[in-house]
């Protein structure tokens, strides 16, 4: 794991000018978590009328919230919203 190492500069003798960091950047920080946008693309709650139960309530009837997702040919995911009487 990267360690956060502060910057420092290394002056010539004569103080003119900076010769070198003692720690440059040399790569970019590659991160295991995914980043704002990809966390941002997650889907939302599924909605309803229950707090602790996936239950949609209607003057008639009443329905379970599922949630099926579905993997594609091509690798993606397709998410199907049901409600079930």
């Amino acid at each position: 794991m990267n360690r956060n190492i502060p910057y420092q500069k290394i002056y010539k003798t004569d103080g003119e000018g900076v010769t070198t960091l003692s720690n440059p950047i040399k790569d970019r920080y590659i991160s295991v978590l995914p980043n704002r946008k990809a966390r941002r693309e997650t889907e939302g709650r599924f909605f309803g009328n229950g707090k602790s139960t996936p239950l949609t309530v209607t003057k008639l009837n009443k329905f379970r919230r599922v949630r099926q997702r579905i993997r594609l040919k091509d690798g993606s995911i397709k998410t199907i919203l049901h409600y079930i009487e």
